[in-house]
């Protein structure tokens, strides 16, 4: 198992995590801690690993699952508890111990079946749902006070073409609540509702409730897919399921509000350059991302279309037709990942997409591409490795500069370019055929904030801004209160440096003379009780002005890489800050710069958003 950065790069020099003991077996499935740094690996011959990010050990465990594949690994979502479950129809508890290694609880077997899925519900639905477990474990609390709450889950196992649903908990409790007439291809818990949808192989989707506080259960409701054979299913918005088969001729994902009985239709847009074969269109994979509101679609081409969801339509107009549900929808730029898709997946940063194909994994990033406009040269980055730079009078040609790196931030002078990652940066200087790479360092810290003046370049460290050569060598360094915390954003704009920090504030500095001095407020300025923007939302960018005045700022919402609608200035004048919120004319700010010679002018990019009060 490889472990690396999200540009590509080994986590260690050797990529390779070096497990216990000689293996000539393959991994099956893998799954994070949703808190710890810690991966939880199951292997074909059931070996369940724990490998922590913080001591590069692996820690094994064979006794539930010897000689069987696992099929299934699932975490609770507090990180408490690990369900596992295999081709010969064990399931598995465990906890991981202070040293982080697994330690079976309990485990159940369903002879001459294989577990096919596995759901953890949050703990007050399973708990409302549990009367006939709770006495035993109520029992069990009495006899080992410090117990506490069981954890409860559902697992669905499959043999001789038929299926069947159970619920078990972490204390030996387990019974049997239906049968499906064919194996599972999926299985769901409706958050909310205590509800289990399962859909078969013969793509009959049902719903199960509970009665009697789980002492009975019975099909609330059950219809059949469009095509058979094996599907993907997610939950898109609350209480809407999203479907795909790779069998399914339209190539669309169907959507089913389970609420009001609602269906339609997503459908990728075509291809920009049609091969002839619609059946390379066919979606493959799905995955929502709730924190953002984006429904990612592998197609069987390499290609991933996206979906935002918006929200759910103004209502018409005496005289207008009604909307379609499908109008809450709209298509995002794609990627293209290359290979036959079989799995995507969004990371826990919301801003990282993970897609495996027959050509191998991949992960594409969400990033703004950069573009500035400064001392009459134009930089626009144009893909992951590559930058296009003008002069804005048109007195050279346009170059095209295509770098050996991921490239995640760059910057410009009329003399030198400046791109980096969270690696390494390069400065590049402007000759008669173009740019010529002079300089190739270390980008120092994590966040790998940088910017170029002059001569010189910014560099983020812990809780000051290097000032640097152009060939890396700090030669000065500008300290502030280490109490604002690491340098997040950086922006350079005539003479004027601005940064913010991890701890909400902002600081800047005059760059005209022999060196950078101090500017507005001493200390710091802290960004707190901005009109508009709630409790919690992070910095996402700054810009400054050309006269040190002014520095405009957009803000993530808290909890989410998605971007506020609320557009803030802060005047040095006043001392204090101005906003706007674009949610008002339905738009969310993209991203935004100050004229290089107009310091009361500034451009804002939007795109269209939830209008105002929609997910609020």
């Amino acid at each position: 198992v490889g472990v690396f950065t999200e540009e590509g790069e080994s986590v260690d020099r050797a990529a390779d995590i070096v497990i216990q003991g000689e293996r000539t077996n393959n991994v099956e499935r893998l799954t994070w801690h949703p808190k710890l740094p810690l991966l939880a690996m199951g292997w074909r011959d059931g070996t369940v690993s724990f490998w922590s990010v913080d001591d590069r050990r692996v820690n094994e465990d064979r006794s539930v699952h010897d000689g069987g594949t696992i099929c299934v690994l699932r975490w609770s979502e507090d990180g408490e508890r690990l369900v596992t479950g295999d081709g010969n129809g064990k399931i598995g508890v465990w906890k991981v111990d202070a040293r982080n290694r697994p330690v079976p609880i309990i485990q159940y077997h369903e002879r001459n079946t294989r577990v096919t899925h596995v759901v953890i519900p949050p703990r007050e639905d399973a708990e409302a749902c549990g009367a006939a477990e709770a006495s035993a474990n109520s029992a069990l609390a009495a006899v080992e006070p410090g117990a506490g709450p069981a954890y409860y889950f559902y697992y669905a196992v499959s043999g001789s073409g038929k299926g069947a649903v159970f619920r078990g908990d972490d204390r030996g409790v387990s019974s049997r609540l239906y049968d499906i007439d064919a194996e599972a291809a999926a299985m769901l818990h409706f958050d909310g509702k205590g509800h289990i949808v399962t859909v078969g192989l013969n793509s009959m989707l049902s719903i199960h409730e509970a009665l009697d506080r789980g002492a009975m259960w019975r099909c609330q409701s059950s219809f059949k897919l469009p095509s058979e054979g094996a599907a993907t299913v997610v939950w898109a918005t609350p209480g809407t399921l999203a479907v795909s088969n790779e069998k399914d001729m339209s190539c669309a994902v169907r959507m089913f509000n389970l609420t009001n009985g609602e269906n339609y239709a997503l459908s990728p847009p075509p291809p920009a350059k049609d091969n002839g074969d619609p059946t390379t269109r066919r979606i493959t994979c799905l995955s929502f991302n709730s924190k953002t509101a984006v429904l990612a679609c592998g197609q069987k081409d390499g290609h991933v279309t996206m979906f935002r969801y918006l929200g759910v339509p103004p209502a018409t107009k005496p005289g207008q037709e009604e909307p379609s549900p499908d109008e809450a929808w709209s298509t995002m730029a794609g990627v293209n990942v290359m290979g036959r898709l079989s799995q995507i997946a969004w990371g826990p940063q919301m801003r990282l997409l993970g897609a495996l194909g027959s050509d191998g994994a991949s992960v594409c990033k969400k990033v703004r591409l950069h573009d500035k406009v400064r001392d009459g040269n134009s930089v626009v980055q144009v893909s992951a490795d590559r930058v296009m730079v003008e002069a804005v009078d048109g007195s050279r040609q346009p170059a095209s500069l295509q770098v050996n790196m991921q490239i995640t931030g760059a910057d410009a002078t009329d003399k030198h370019l400046l791109v980096w990652n969270s690696r390494v940066a390069e400065v590049h200087e402007v000759g008669p055929s173009g740019y010529v790479p002079i300089a190739s360092f270390n980008a120092g810290t994590s966040s790998a904030m940088m910017a170029i003046h002059r001569e010189s370049v910014f560099r983020a460290g812990a809780s000051m801004v290097e000032v640097c050569t152009l060939a890396g060598v700090v030669k000065q360094t500008l300290v502030y209160d280490e109490q604002h915390g690491q340098v997040e954003h950086m922006d350079v704009c005539k003479d004027f440096l601005a940064v913010s920090t991890a701890a909400g504030f902002i600081k800047l500095w005059r760059l005209g003379g022999r060196e950078p001095k101090s500017h507005g407020p001493t200390g710091g300025r802290r960004v707190d009780n901005v009109k508009g923007v709630p409790e919690g939302a992070a910095i996402e960018s700054i810009k400054v002005n050309c006269n040190g005045t002014k520095v405009s700022m957009l803000f993530s919402v808290p909890g989410s890489a998605a971007t506020h609608s609320v557009l803030a200035v802060y005047d040095l004048d006043s001392d204090g800050f101005r906003t706007f919120d674009f949610a008002q004319t339905g738009r969310v700010p993209e991203s935004h710069s100050w004229d290089y010679e107009v310091p009361m002018l500034f451009g804002v990019q939007t795109v269209v958003g939830a209008p105002k009060g929609e997910g609020e």
